[in-house]
């Protein structure tokens, strides 16, 4: 089983607020997806622009993610445009080295 990340930008045609509320509304159903190991928000305001970074166990949770209701009423929304998705398996040997899970020495403020 490989892992996956996933990347979904978009641009945004809403304000600021509107878009942090519907991203607390949706993050309990994103937290329960099948697979899903987190998320990142990530928002840009002086562009508009927002993207999900996500780890999923594999890539057929990685792809359920994208076809659920989540990933279509996104797409539907009115306010989100130029949506763009990337899939790709995570290199594991480096990984290792820089992820966020790894063991920390005593003292690392890291």
């Amino acid at each position: 089983m490989q892992r996956t990340t996933l990347q979904v930008h978009f641009k945004l045609r809403l304000p600021t607020e509107d878009y942090r509320a519907l991203c607390a509304h949706v993050a309990p159903a994103i937290a329960s997806m099948p697979g899903l190991h987190w998320k990142l928000f990530t928002l840009d305001e002086k562009t508009s622009t927002a993207a999900g970074l996500y780890l999923f166990a594999d890539r057929a949770s990685a792809e359920a993610y994208v076809a659920s209701p989540i990933i279509g009423g996104l797409r539907a929304h009115p306010g989100i445009a130029e949506l763009s998705i990337r899939m790709m398996a995570v290199d594991e040997e480096p990984s290792q080295i820089t992820a966020p899970d790894r063991e920390r020495t005593q003292g690392d403020s890291r």
